[in-house]
């Protein structure tokens, strides 16, 4: 290692990668989690925005958080930078190896998300637990991406004002400003738009049945740049997945509501199932379980109850009902509250009676 500090609370340390410098930083003192949100990325830059600030600060309180700048990015040696698979599967190991970890946990966001789901269905050794957030595995492929390769080439500014706009939909203006202004200083508007093309042509789509590590997908339901519906999609496909959909339309991890997000994320990297496995995710999947908060729920959609009914039965707010109701659709392939209604009465479910009032 090159050197080590602290620069406002996190520890920064470098390491040699084919000659170049790459920059890392450590939070928090539990077990390790890769937290990868993007290629673009500035560990300073990131770290004293207080939004992505905090999310990495909660995770922090039960992990050791660990995320690096690639080269050619933020405070690693800019003089290159490979965004190619291969690329991206060396420097992971390097990182790795460095740090001398056990195969760790990762989530990973954004760009990253199709990384890392290559990575773990590849090379099925090197990751023991995946989450991702927003992930979207198949190219792009719309009229805007030439447009803002070409701004970000001659007219940097407004190239990364657009890529902003595109990237942090659902968010307010000032998370969009600032983003804008993150961007400009994690690269040059070359290494930028090169990594632009490497994202949007990259597929990972038929690696998702490949992937054995224990999985979860996170969505936020309304989100405008990733349809909940690919979130289902990819979760379907990856054997024993969990889909978790969270409320807001955010499609930046660390903007709007975290706190479910954490919540979720600790209770899969501790062993625990998330809101439970997605009905028909693969080979060996079996049946789903239901929880036996959701078994209640959807004993009593059966007995014709409203949200607000069952909400008042158990003791709970309707948003959470709401919340049970699209977890057990997702398990089980519903699509209706009647479709639902109708596989609980069929399937015999019967909890102890919720208390009453």
């Amino acid at each position: 290692m090159n050197g080590r500090g602290t620069v406002a609370g996190q520890r920064l340390g470098f390491f040699d990668h084919h000659g170049r410098r790459v920059a890392f930083a450590t939070v928090g003192s539990g077990p390790p989690l890769i937290c990868d949100v993007g290629h673009l990325h500035h560990l300073d830059v990131f770290w004293r925005y207080p939004p992505y600030r905090r999310l990495v600060e909660a995770l922090a309180v039960e992990f050791t958080v660990i995320r690096y700048d690639r080269p050619g990015v933020g405070l690693s040696d800019r003089s290159d930078a490979d965004f190619t698979l291969d690329g991206e599967v060396e420097l992971f190991d390097r990182l790795v190896g460095f740090l001398r970890l056990e195969p760790p946990s990762v989530l990973a966001s954004a760009s990253a998300a199709k990384v890392m789901i290559a990575i773990a269905a590849l090379y099925p050794d090197r990751v023991r637990r995946l989450a991702v957030f927003g992930a979207r595995v198949g190219p792009l492929r719309d009229g805007y991406r030439d447009a803002i390769e070409a701004l970000l080439r001659t007219q940097f500014r407004l190239g990364t004002d657009v890529l902003a706009r595109r990237t942090a939909e659902g968010c307010g203006p000032a998370a969009i400003q600032w983003l804008a202004a993150a961007y400009r200083q994690a690269a040059s508007g070359d290494v930028i738009a090169r990594w632009l093309r490497m994202a949007s042509d990259l597929d990972v789509s038929g690696l998702l049945r490949r992937i054995s590590c224990p999985t979860l997908v996170l969505h936020r339901r309304d989100d405008q740049l990733v349809a909940l519906q690919e979130a289902r999609d990819i979760a379907a496909q990856i054997r024993d997945a969990f889909l978790v959909p969270l409320d807001g339309a955010e499609s930046v991890v660390w903007e709007g509501d975290t706190d479910s997000l954490v919540a979720q994320l600790v209770r899969f990297m501790a062993g625990g199932s998330g809101s439970g496995p997605v009905a028909g995710a693969g080979p060996g999947s079996g049946r789903p379980e239901l929880t036996a908060r959701e078994r209640e729920v959807a004993t009593l959609v059966a007995r014709g109850l409203t949200n607000a009914e069952i909400g008042g039965r158990l003791g709970i707010g309707r948003r959470t009902v709401e919340s049970h109701l699209e977890r057990i659709r997702s398990k089980l392939g519903l699509r209706s509250r009647a479709d639902l209604a109708a596989w609980a009465a069929g399937a015999g479910i019967e909890p102890h009676p919720p208390p009453e009032g």
